[in-house]
């Protein structure tokens, strides 16, 4: 294995034309390249089951997004949400 600071240079110049050619594919896309490369269902098991996941999820829509938002860690962050969640009952009670 190369060790020199060019060869190290070399790998990371190819890791980074990788990295974006695959993200100019769609999951479905990777999915099939990965069928081709290895053979239909074989290997990258858990890319496959991650891939097919978010393919699922996109094809839900946005419901499950609004769904998963991240509890707020502040606390004024908390109380803004706290008084957000009340208007919105006060609203709906209208």
């Amino acid at each position: 294995m190369r060790r020199g600071q060019q060869a190290r240079a070399d790998r990371r110049e190819r890791a980074k034309e990788l990295h974006d050619e695959r993200g100019k594919r769609t999951h479905q896309e990777q999915i099939e390249r990965l069928d081709k490369i290895l053979g239909a269902g074989v290997g990258a098991v858990k890319e496959r089951a991650r891939l097919t996941r978010l393919i699922e999820e996109a094809a839900q829509g946005s419901e499950k997004q609004q769904k998963k938002s991240k509890a707020p860690k502040t606390r004024s962050d908390r109380r803004k949400a706290k008084a957000k969640k009340y208007a919105e009952r006060a609203k709906q009670e209208n």
